[in-house]
């Protein structure tokens, strides 16, 4: 018997009577904006994906519809994840090129050291990957806890890549991490509360081993996006600037002042707006050449993650961004050492922990689709009467009047159309029928006000707006 295969091949739509073809699936599905040039569509309308197409254009490709065909034959059933190990490779050299690209570019003094968070996926075979792949550019891991700690331990075995430890510290978890400077391993141990100091204090006397010291400052910015609660005044870690005055003055007491070597900070995770990058690595590189002036050893400044990926394409939801890698790298470089040459310091080696960007297009979870439900309604089908409510007169007419010249007055009718329907509903003003038909009205202007102003800058706000209310919903499994 054979195997059920997917049913997708040569079903090449209609729109408005126009023979579809591959420009317009391209534009349609926006790939060419959220693809990072790992992803298009090929001449048969299947997904192609290119896992080293950045750094070589001519690099071989893979139909991912003939990968899930074979898949289903051998008797795998969907869902299935597809990874893509030489994307995560790519990824890695991506970044690495874009900061030492900036690093020649500004004649900037110290190097680049990037970290993978394990936390972010932490399955054996993508850390080993990981591992491999960032052997050139000497990229190092980072660990929350002391699990996380051991298998850092376990698998890097480069002298030259860091190994960060942040996240809640009890005593075995930094005598662990002091142990390991004995095997060689590149091991920096970040004080993300102040109570952590007499830990390290303690432990590096019993054990007889000087401890390499970070400190986790908190910054006042609060950066934006759906994870910004993480940072700011408010987070959970950090030091505040008083605990590092305080921190300092322990070290130095302790003879262990110039065992602060890094300045660790978080902007947020999946940042959209570079605006909020700049004003947080700002406010960071200013924390740090005030600290180099206390600690003379201070020589890495870690910005953390925050760098974001373009899930949708659009600039402008907390799923985008609005900003490449390249302009990322710029912006960290530059903003650093133009605050590091104020106050006439040397500039400092960069260490970043970017998690998601480094692996988030390396997987593909493909699904059925078994229906979906629409917001669209079918202008003809909708037939008013004399006897409609005055809510339902006045939604038609805005309908009927439509043009590109009074699209921004008949938005604003529209919502407050919208809104009246709603409370007269409520309120026993209207029936069903009259609701039903107010409603039907509401989308079939919506869409059109969508067709009028795609394209047109002067009305991007509420092109995306109406374009997300408009959006399918699709039942999956």
């Amino acid at each position: 018997m054979s195997k059920k295969k997917l049913n997708i091949k040569n079903k090449k739509p209609k729109v408005n009577d126009e023979e579809w073809s591959i420009q317009k699936s391209t534009a349609l599905y926006g790939i060419n904006n959220w693809g990072a040039n790992y992803f298009s569509i090929n001449d048969q309308g299947n997904i192609d994906v290119h896992p080293e197409r950045p750094h070589n254009e001519n690099s071989a490709s893979a139909d991912l519809y003939e990968i899930v065909d074979g898949l289903l034959e051998r008797g795998l059933r969907l869902p299935i994840l597809v990874r893509f190990p030489d994307i995560v490779n790519s990824r890695i050299k991506l970044l690495a090129d874009c900061f030492n690209n900036a690093i020649k570019e500004y004649r900037y003094g110290g190097h680049y050291r990037g970290v993978y968070p394990i936390k972010v996926n932490q399955q054996r075979h993508l850390v080993d990957e990981i591992v491999q792949g960032g052997l050139e550019s000497h990229l190092g891991l980072e660990c929350g806890s002391k699990p996380e700690l051991l298998i850092c331990l376990s698998l890097m075995n480069n002298p030259n890549a860091l190994i960060i430890c942040n996240g809640f510290k009890d005593y075995k978890y930094i005598e662990t991490a002091l142990l390991s400077l004995k095997l060689g391993k590149n091991t920096i141990i970040v004080v993300d509360r102040m109570a952590e100091i007499q830990l390290i204090i303690d432990a590096a006397e019993k054990l007889n081993i000087k401890p390499r010291i970070g400190f986790r400052c908190r910054l006042n910015k609060r950066a934006t996006g759906r994870w910004a609660e993480t940072a700011g005044a408010r987070a959970k870690f950090g030091l505040t600037p008083s605990e590092m005055v305080k921190a300092i003055d322990t070290l130095r007491e302790n003879d262990l002042l110039d065992s602060l070597e890094l300045l660790h900070f978080h902007m947020g995770s999946q940042i959209p707006s570079i605006q909020s990058v700049k004003t947080s690595i700002r406010e960071g590189a200013r924390f740090y050449s005030e600290l180099k002036v206390l600690a003379s050893n201070l020589k890495y400044i870690d910005v953390g993650g925050g760098l974001g990926v373009d899930y949708d394409g659009s600039g402008k939801s907390d799923s985008s961004t609005n900003y490449h890698e390249q302009e990322y790298a710029n912006d960290v470089v530059g903003i650093i050492q133009e605050v590091c040459d104020e106050k006439n310091i040397e500039h400092p080696n960069i260490v970043t922990e970017s998690g998601r960007s480094l692996v988030a297009h390396s997987t593909a979870l493909v699904f059925n689709v078994l229906g979906k439900s629409s917001a669209k309604v079918d202008e003809e089908s909708i037939f008013t009467s004399p006897k409609d409510s005055p809510v339902v007169k006045d939604l038609k007419d805005i309908l009927d009047h439509l043009s590109v010249d009074n699209v921004n007055e008949s938005y604003n009718d529209l919502i407050e159309k919208r809104r009246d329907t709603l409370q007269m509903f409520t309120y026993g003003v209207l029936d069903i029928e009259q609701r039903a038909k107010a409603e039907d009205l509401y989308w079939a202007a919506a869409a059109k006000i969508v067709d009028i102003t795609r394209d047109n800058k002067d009305y991007e706000d509420i092109f995306y707006s109406l374009e997300k209310e408009l959006s399918d919903t699709y039942y999956c499994n």
